[in-house]
């Protein structure tokens, strides 16, 4: 692999970015921890980025400055860079290192974090539309105190509103029937969570 590991280096250029400036990134894509809640992993396109930093998570939209009103303020509370498929915390990190920041709570795909004296959005990604669609019942219906069926504590539901914490592109609805849920999907790759579910008893 050395070899082409050495291509890869003399061919492909280094990341565009721009160390001076006020902090700027892009959320691509999030993960959930129990602890830490969501957690936004992306880019950093200018500036530095410090754990403790009081940040500014902008919408999606057009990409440019922002009015005063369209941010949502926020503090990193973690901070990591990716070693192969390890995480390793820091403590500081630099224009054009991926890392993942903890500490957004309203954190999605295509939200822009920046400096909160700089309110400059980048380029939102598209969210492709939902093709698939299932409905997941629970095998776990319990009666409640009158009589009625619903979905007990612990299981089908709970778990599927669990499942949108990191995989963003799936959504959950609530059906007429207690304990059934639509479940919508962008393919049939989205059906996974139905089988991981199933070895998770």
């Amino acid at each position: 692999m050395t070899p082409l590991f050495d291509t890869i280096l003399e061919t492909i250029p280094p990341p565009k970015a721009t160390e001076a400036g006020p902090f700027q990134m892009l959320i691509s894509t999030l993960d959930y921890s129990s602890y830490l809640g969501r957690i936004g992993i992306g880019r950093i396109e200018r500036g530095q980025v410090h754990v403790g930093d009081t940040v500014a998570l902008l919408g999606i939209g057009e990409p440019g400055p922002v009015g005063d009103g369209a941010f949502e303020q926020a503090k990193i509370v973690k901070l990591f860079a990716f070693e192969g498929l390890e995480r390793t915390e820091l403590e500081t990190a630099s224009a054009g290192e991926i890392v993942a920041v903890a500490g957004l709570a309203g954190v999605e795909i295509g939200k822009t974090v920046t400096a909160p004296d700089h309110l400059d959005r980048l380029a939102g990604i598209a969210s492709k539309s939902r093709r698939s669609q299932w409905t997941c019942w629970s095998t776990l219906a319990a009666g409640g105190p009158r009589g009625e069926v619903r979905d007990r504590p612990g299981s089908c539901g709970e778990r599927l509103y669990r499942e949108l914490e990191r995989n963003v592109a799936l959504r959950v609805e609530d059906t007429d029937t207690p304990y059934a849920f639509t479940v919508s999907g962008r393919g049939e790759l989205h059906s996974v969570p139905d089988g991981t579910m199933r070895r998770e008893g």
